[in-house]
């Protein structure tokens, strides 16, 4: 908003210019295919068979994981899902067969943090929860969640999702490190700056441990 006032570009004038000028993929579905016999090309011949998977686009417009920017204000990247919409990514990833999958809202906001417990933790648990039921739901439905947020504390609740289905992989892109923990710092107060280490189990139990399921 104060880039606006000052005449520079708006976030979502500037994702909207990204957007129009990318060649963007065939995201909207994917067709995972595994090998199988096929009897009508011969023994021992095998093809890819495979069944198309729509992308589901969900919303998570948390900040949950942040410090404020400064004091009495809270952090804006809650605000990404609906700008992104707003410049057309939602739209353009529509037009390759994404769908809508809605919303989970985070609770409100609060600078809560003391010694020993995370900003924001309890409201971090539950809406981790919430959204790993949403991911879960689209996964068992044959779709593939893609979760628009937020901060990185995100991250344990795509991880948790994946937890309750079994044991996946993990592949981690981002311009920290993300694994400040207990371990190494005694400064942990931001989950958004420490997802990593929460994702292997290395940080408190209360978000590297969900329902007992960690590391996820």
């Amino acid at each position: 908003d104060s880039w606006t006032a000052a005449g520079r570009p708006s976030m979502a004038s500037s994702i909207r210019c990204a957007i129009s000028s990318s060649a963007l993929p065939l995201c909207g579905t994917y067709r995972p295919s595994t090998w199988v016999e096929s009897s009508d090309e011969g023994i021992g011949t095998q093809r890819r068979v495979g069944r198309l998977m729509t992308m589901a686009l969900v919303s998570a417009p948390s900040n949950l994981g942040l410090r404020p920017p400064q004091p009495t204000s809270v952090p804006g990247c809650a605000k990404a899902p609906e700008a992104l919409r707003e410049a057309g990514l939602f739209q353009r990833l529509a037009e390759f067969g994404a769908v809508d999958a809605g919303v989970v809202l985070p609770g409100r906001y609060a600078d809560d943090a003391v010694p020993g417990r995370l900003r924001n933790q309890g409201l971090i648990v539950e809406h981790a929860r919430r959204l790993a039921e949403r991911i879960g739901a689209l996964r068992q439905a044959g779709q593939i969640p893609l979760v628009i947020g937020g901060d990185c504390s995100l991250l344990v609740a795509a991880g948790l999702a994946l937890r309750r289905a079994g044991r996946y992989g993990l592949a981690h892109l981002d311009g920290h490190t993300d694994f400040r923990h207990p371990g190494n710092s005694a400064a942990c107060a931001s989950l958004a700056g420490e997802d990593l280490a929460a994702a292997v189990g290395r940080h408190w139990p209360a978000v590297a441990d969900m329902d007992g399921l960690g590391p996820y």
